[in-house]
Protein backbone atom coordinates (compact mmCIF):
# COMPACT_ATOMS: atom_id res chain seq x y z
CA UNK A 1 0.00 0.00 0.00
CA UNK A 2 2.87 2.27 0.40
CA UNK A 3 3.78 2.19 -2.60
CA UNK A 4 0.40 3.64 -4.21
CA UNK A 5 0.79 7.20 -1.53
CA UNK A 6 4.58 7.39 -1.86
CA UNK A 7 8.08 6.75 -0.14
CA UNK A 8 7.42 7.14 3.79
CA UNK A 9 10.08 9.21 5.50
CA UNK A 10 12.90 6.77 7.24
CA UNK A 11 11.61 8.67 11.10
CA UNK A 12 8.05 7.96 11.09
CA UNK A 13 7.41 5.48 13.69
CA UNK A 14 5.45 2.19 12.77
CA UNK A 15 2.00 2.24 12.54
CA UNK A 16 -0.99 2.85 11.15
CA UNK A 17 0.12 6.59 10.29
CA UNK A 18 2.90 7.72 8.66
CA UNK A 19 4.08 10.84 6.73
CA UNK A 20 5.18 10.42 3.10
CA UNK A 21 8.13 12.48 1.29
CA UNK A 22 5.49 14.69 -0.57
CA UNK A 23 5.67 16.75 2.76
CA UNK A 24 6.99 20.28 2.09
CA UNK A 25 6.64 21.56 6.53
CA UNK A 26 4.01 23.68 6.14
CA UNK A 27 3.08 22.26 10.14
CA UNK A 28 -0.61 22.51 9.78
CA UNK A 29 -0.19 18.76 11.11
CA UNK A 30 1.73 19.91 14.23
CA UNK A 31 -0.65 22.83 15.77
CA UNK A 32 -3.56 20.14 15.27
CA UNK A 33 -1.78 17.11 16.74
CA UNK A 34 1.35 18.48 18.46
CA UNK A 35 1.81 15.06 20.53
CA UNK A 36 2.09 13.10 17.46
CA UNK A 37 4.01 14.66 14.69
CA UNK A 38 7.41 16.55 14.69
CA UNK A 39 9.79 18.54 12.30
CA UNK A 40 12.99 16.92 11.46
CA UNK A 41 16.03 18.13 12.40
CA UNK A 42 17.28 19.51 9.22
CA UNK A 43 13.69 21.29 9.77
CA UNK A 44 12.72 19.72 5.47
CA UNK A 45 9.81 18.58 6.97
CA UNK A 46 7.60 16.23 9.78
CA UNK A 47 6.92 13.00 10.35
CA UNK A 48 4.97 10.82 12.96
CA UNK A 49 6.56 10.18 16.20
CA UNK A 50 3.82 9.03 18.13
CA UNK A 51 1.23 7.40 16.95
CA UNK A 52 -2.33 8.02 18.40
CA UNK A 53 -3.11 5.93 21.52
CA UNK A 54 -6.29 7.57 22.42
CA UNK A 55 -9.40 8.03 20.78
CA UNK A 56 -9.00 11.97 21.21
CA UNK A 57 -5.46 11.71 19.38
CA UNK A 58 -6.59 9.51 17.17
CA UNK A 59 -9.21 11.65 16.21
CA UNK A 60 -6.99 14.38 15.46
CA UNK A 61 -4.41 12.93 13.27
CA UNK A 62 -6.77 12.15 11.15
CA UNK A 63 -8.38 15.72 10.73
CA UNK A 64 -4.43 16.54 10.66
CA UNK A 65 -4.36 14.32 7.55
CA UNK A 66 -7.40 15.57 6.01
CA UNK A 67 -6.56 19.11 5.88
CA UNK A 68 -2.60 18.52 4.93
CA UNK A 69 -2.21 20.31 1.89
CA UNK A 70 -0.30 18.23 0.44
CA UNK A 71 -1.83 14.82 0.99
CA UNK A 72 1.55 13.87 3.00
CA UNK A 73 0.02 12.07 5.82
CA UNK A 74 -0.95 8.70 4.83
CA UNK A 75 -3.93 6.50 6.95
CA UNK A 76 -3.13 2.84 5.98
CA UNK A 77 -5.89 1.98 7.14
CA UNK A 78 -8.01 4.20 4.95
CA UNK A 79 -8.80 3.07 1.48
CA UNK A 80 -7.64 4.82 -1.70
CA UNK A 81 -10.27 6.67 -3.59
CA UNK A 82 -7.67 8.18 -6.51
CA UNK A 83 -4.26 7.74 -6.66
CA UNK A 84 -2.72 9.00 -3.73
CA UNK A 85 -6.14 10.36 -2.41
CA UNK A 86 -6.89 8.41 1.00
CA UNK A 87 -10.09 8.59 2.39
CA UNK A 88 -11.47 7.17 5.50
CA UNK A 89 -14.76 6.01 6.23
CA UNK A 90 -15.72 8.91 8.83
CA UNK A 91 -14.76 10.90 5.96
CA UNK A 92 -17.05 9.45 3.41
CA UNK A 93 -20.25 9.41 5.97
CA UNK A 94 -19.43 13.24 6.39
CA UNK A 95 -19.43 13.91 2.62
CA UNK A 96 -22.46 11.30 2.08
CA UNK A 97 -24.66 12.95 4.79
CA UNK A 98 -23.63 16.53 3.43
CA UNK A 99 -24.56 15.60 -0.20
CA UNK A 100 -28.01 14.24 1.26
CA UNK A 101 -28.74 17.40 3.27
CA UNK A 102 -27.99 19.21 -0.02
CA UNK A 103 -30.31 17.23 -1.42
CA UNK A 104 -32.78 17.68 1.21
CA UNK A 105 -32.76 21.34 0.67
CA UNK A 106 -33.12 21.34 -2.99
CA UNK A 107 -36.52 18.72 -2.45
CA UNK A 108 -37.71 21.51 -0.07
CA UNK A 109 -37.09 24.03 -2.56
CA UNK A 110 -38.43 22.60 -5.54
CA UNK A 111 -41.53 21.76 -3.25
CA UNK A 112 -42.13 25.15 -1.73
CA UNK A 113 -41.05 26.94 -5.52
CA UNK A 114 -44.81 25.31 -6.80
Amino acid sequence: MRGMEGKAHAENVSGRFYVNKNCLNHGLCKVLAPQNFTQSSDQTHIYVSKQPETSEELAAVIDAASQCPVNAIIDTEAFSVAGDVSTTSSDMKRHLIRLLLLALVVVVWLLASS
